[in-house]
């Protein structure tokens, strides 16, 4: 979108010249003798990037209703550049069910920037990058499960990983874990050592092997013997 488009709307504005877009249409609407020759042929020329202009403004217009409908604060949408607007009505059908499903987009990605689980995450599943992460329930159930955790190569969460933001975990158990081992010098008392945790640490912690916790070096056992499942 040219900055200049936006500049020439302005100064039409301030002379009372109105300006409408009807479809792929520009509709002039301005006090006798303001328009010039030059300046028809000015708006003439800058009529494709006014008509991006305009539909940014319309769609800006929708997108802050909708957000109203939706319990969606408008902040999200007022730090939308004109430039993101005007791709928006490239990208999408720019239908109202698009819309509110960019605008969540724009609430979720909001949400997990604060390090926050957004509300409608609510199953855990693993990420191969990120470890045990919140995701939709909708995703998970499509995601092959290992350990009775479902398994990803990727998440939305991978994003707050690149940036050094916080993830919130679920927790997991030490048993389907699998740098997970258990002590065989002390069977009995049914603990065991984190094979990670022991890399970083010269004297690790032991682990009950059924206890939860949240652990972002987690990653699902091969192993059939091990059935407990991650909540």
């Amino acid at each position: 979108m040219s900055a200049t488009a936006e500049t020439l709307i302005r100064d039409l504005s301030a002379r009372g010249v109105r300006l409408c877009r009807i479809g792929n249409k520009l509709r002039v609407v301005a006090p006798r003798g303001t328009l010039t020759p030059e300046l028809r042929q000015t708006i003439t020329e800058a009529k494709p990037s006014i008509l991006v202009v305009l539909a940014a403004d319309d769609l800006r217009m929708r997108l802050l209703a909708l957000s109203d409908s939706e319990r969606i604060d408008r902040i999200h949408v007022n730090a939308l550049s004109d430039v993101d607007v005007a791709d928006l009505a490239v990208l999408t059908d720019c239908s109202d069910t698009a819309l509110r499903g960019y605008l969540y987009v724009l609430r979720d990605t909001a949400t997990r920037e604060r390090g926050e689980v957004p509300p409608d995450e609510t199953a855990a599943i693993c990420c191969a990058r990120c470890g045990p992460v919140y995701a939709a329930p909708a995703v998970a159930r499509v995601l092959p499960v290992v350990a009775g955790m479902p398994i990803a190569i990727g998440c939305p969460w991978c994003t707050n990983r690149a940036r050094s933001l916080p993830i919130p975990q679920p927790t997991v158990a030490c048993e389907t874990y699998s740098n997970f081992q258990r002590d065989r010098g002390a069977p009995s008392a049914g603990i065991g050592n984190c094979a990670v945790a022991a890399e970083r640490r010269a004297s690790a912690p032991a682990f009950y092997p059924f206890a939860k916790r949240a652990c972002a070096d987690w990653r699902p056992r091969l192993k059939e013997n091990s059935d407990a499942a991650p909540e």
